[in-house]
Formats: C-alpha cells, structure tokens, sequence
C-alpha cells in the first residue's frame, strides 16, 4: 500500500508555536506585580509623614490640602502613603479622603442636595469638616479662618473618643457635642462644631442677639432710605436661649430699618 508522505516541518512550526506560548505563560505565572495603590486626597493642611510608624518617627513630608497620594498599606487606623514626588510615610488614614470615603461623601451630598440653606455661617479659626458629627470621625475638609458655609442642619450628640468597634462595647460618652451639618464653597458637605462657627449677620444688626446664638437667619426684605448708601435689609433669625440643646430655636425674631429713628428695631 502506498502511503503519503509528509514533510516534517509541518510538524515543527506547531511544535514550536506549543512550545513558545508554554514558556511565555511560564513567565507570566512568575512576574510579581508591584503593591496595588490606591488613590486618596489629603483631607486638611499641614499633614506630616512619618518614615515609621510610631511618634517619634523623622518626618520625610508635609502635605497641603487636597494633594493627591497613593495609598500603599493599611495598618489599623494608619495608613502608608506614597506622594507624587515618590516619598514615602505614615499617616492617619482619618486625615485622607479615600475612594470608599469619596463615596459616602457623594451620598451625603445626594441626601442634602434640595436641603435649603439656614444662613452663612464662617469659621473663628481653620475648623476640620467631618464626614459624621463625632470628632473621630474621618475629615473630609477644613475651613480657613472666616471661610463661609451654609448652615443646613443642626445635631446634639453623645460625645466619644474614639468609634465604637464590633468586638467591643462602645465608649462612654465623656460629655455633649454640638454640631452643624454645613455646604462648604466647594460644595461639600459634613459637620463641623457650631463652637468653631460664627454668623454672618452684619454687626449693625447682631449686636442685638444679647449673647444669644442666632441659630438661623434669613433676609426677608429692604427699606429704602434716601439716607442710607444702599437698602436696609429685614431679617428674620432663630435663637436658642443656652446651648447644647435638643431643640434647634427658642425664639424667633425680626429686625427691621427704621427711617425715623435710623437703627434697627
């Protein structure tokens, strides 16, 4: 019987096809990929890295307000940090606004985006803007010194010194904290201590609070006075009559220009 024949660099090239993907697969399997980085924003000003992680550490960085890093390690409530220029250090993940923490910043501002606003209200001094009314709780902004926000809500709250965690009882509460939910000029919003915020009633019209916290505020109208520069403006503000209460007013007030007497009454 005749047979065929077959030339044998038919069988070669598949072999060598075989053989080539054999090892570049090889070589996939043991490449080590660098540790995965995750992007996150710092969160307030002047934040220090530490070369190591305890107290005493040399500094390696400070990092200003919404510089961007990487995010290379978790430990506990710390976290390593890489920065743009390639420097390396510690930090408390609390002062980051992380891809999980941007989230839950969105779903805050999707919860309050009709909310109407209460008044300005601007910060005594560089006041930290949380994402939660607790002190522990991760900030996600930080005021300057006579920033202005809009007043949206207010809270009373258990104060803790640290999150309750699930494997053990929650903290005593160590006293009461007084909060205000705020939109920044940046259109965040988080809770910042009503301690560190002040109103923005002008001071012609304030001065008739009587130490009272005006809890809100509102223009209502103008009057016209030929001898005025411009209009005076009506106002409606809340009180509270002592703070850290429940309630978010006791009293309710309306200051108007008047012509005659050329005060507000």
């Amino acid at each position: 019987m005749k047979r065929n024949s077959v030339d044998s660099g038919d069988y070669s090239r598949p072999v060598l096809f075989i053989l080539l993907a054999a090892l570049l697969a090889s070589g996939c399997s043991t490449r080590k990929d660098g540790p995965q980085v995750e992007e996150a924003y710092v969160a307030r000003d002047g934040v220090k890295l530490r070369a190591e992680l305890r107290p005493d550490a040399p500094i390696v960085a400070t990092l200003t307000l919404g510089e961007r890093v990487g995010v290379v390690e978790h430990k506990q409530r710390y976290v390593r940090v890489r920065t743009q220029a390639g420097l390396a250090g510690w930090t408390l993940e609390s002062r980051l606004a992380t891809r999980e923490l941007r989230w839950k910043m969105d779903q805050l501002l999707q919860q309050t985006r009709s909310e109407p606003s209460q008044g300005t209200y601007r910060a005594l001094d560089r006041l930290n803007v949380h994402l939660e009314p607790y002190r522990w709780s991760p900030t996600i902004y930080q005021l300057q010194e006579d920033e202005g926000s809009e007043l949206l809500r207010h809270r009373l709250v258990d104060r803790q010194s640290r999150p309750p965690e699930r494997v053990e009882p929650p903290p005593a509460p160590t006293g009461l904290d007084d909060w205000y939910l705020v939109r920044t000029s940046n259109g965040r919003v988080g809770w910042a201590l009503t301690t560190g915020l002040y109103s923005a009633v002008p001071d012609e019209v304030k001065q008739y609070a009587e130490r009272k916290r005006i809890t809100s505020f509102f223009a209502l109208d103008a009057v016209d006075d030929r001898r005025q520069p411009e209009p005076k403006t009506t106002w409606l503000w809340t009180q509270i009559d002592r703070p850290k209460q429940q309630h978010d007013f006791s009293l309710i007030r309306v200051f108007m220009w008047s012509r005659r007497r050329q005060a507000y009454t």
